[in-house]
């Protein structure tokens, strides 16, 4: 079945809508700076080429899989190829993402105020971006760290845009990314098999529970590269699910023939071994979809008339 729905956040970590912001230990609501042990660069001015004429604007396509509250996502690994170099302008990313959901739902989340809705997403980058982290030289190589997105809440501590440091990488390098909950904690660890190279960051989340899983590719004034490949991916829930079918991951985009093997599920654990995404080719029509809430908003302007669904 296709779906289509809002890939939340991530969209303003690109280029023409604003970007992530800093932190590699635990946020608490009263401290929206991040902690001494990590020291982000102050934030870069973007370079990125003005979009070519007819090229195109925001695109996007991933797939997702949602876990209805009260059960909720504990913890979430992949392992990521990072593909070919795309062309050196715009921005791309590339990421598998948690998000929580829904205050409008039945039932109700009780957790999703105060904090709203953010994404938990390492997050590979080609082109720069206004994370608040040291970033190599815009279309030198594609790049990574781990972020926080959130443009829906007011809470303290929990806008804008949080990242942890950097790491440079190289098409064919194996990312092992995981997102794992310890307490109210979330750490998102980053390591490059091929290299060796890794980085993390954290966030208190205050027990707010993440219910939506994405693994996504997005572009600004390019098209995504593709086929992008995940593999390895599984993910944990706090309460067991009914069988493997509720595993099986659903469209969030564009392209409706992103591949993916069959799930199995193990205890509280379904796993997928290969995961293909395809480029999308024409503006997100993602934008338009499931909305869990109206309490959730894009940090971009409304779609023209002709693009609303």
């Amino acid at each position: 079945m296709r779906h289509r729905i809002y890939p939340f956040v991530v969209l303003g970590a690109l280029v023409a809508s604003g970007c992530s912001g800093g932190g590699g230990t635990p946020h608490t609501p009263t401290s929206p700076t991040p902690s001494a042990s990590v020291s982000p660069s102050p934030t870069p001015t973007p370079t990125a080429s003005p979009t070519p004429t007819g090229s195109p604007g925001l695109t996007g396509t991933g797939l997702y899989v949602a876990v209805p509250y009260p059960n909720a996502i504990t913890q979430v690994t992949t392992t990521l190829t990072v593909p070919p170099a795309p062309p050196a302008t715009g921005a791309v990313i590339i990421w598998p993402g948690l998000v929580p959901c829904c205050s409008g739902s039945t039932p109700t989340n009780p957790t999703f105020l105060p904090i709203a809705g953010g994404t938990l997403q390492p997050e590979l980058t080609w082109g720069p971006t206004y994370a608040p982290t040291t970033q190599p030289t815009a279309y030198s190589t594609w790049w990574i760290s781990g972020q926080y997105n959130n443009f829906a809440g007011s809470e303290t501590g929990y806008t804008g845009f949080q990242s942890g440091s950097a790491i440079s990488v190289n098409p064919g390098d194996s990312l092992m990314e995981s997102l794992t909950l310890n307490g109210t904690v979330w750490n998102e660890q980053i390591t490059d098999e091929t290299t060796s190279q890794s980085t993390t960051f954290q966030i208190d989340l205050l027990g707010q529970t993440q219910n939506d899983l994405f693994l996504y590719m997005q572009g600004n004034g390019q098209n995504p590269v593709g086929p992008v490949t995940f593999t390895n991916t599984s993910f944990t829930t706090s309460n067991a699910l009914s069988s493997a079918s509720a595993c099986a991951l659903s469209n969030a985009g564009t392209v409706v023939d992103d591949t993916q093997s069959a799930p199995t599920l193990s205890g509280n654990t379904c796993s997928i071994a290969n995961i293909t995404l395809l480029p999308a080719a024409s503006p997100v029509p993602a934008l338009r979809g499931r909305a869990p809430s109206t309490a959730i908003r894009f940090p971009q302007p409304p779609l023209p008339a002709h693009q609303r669904g």
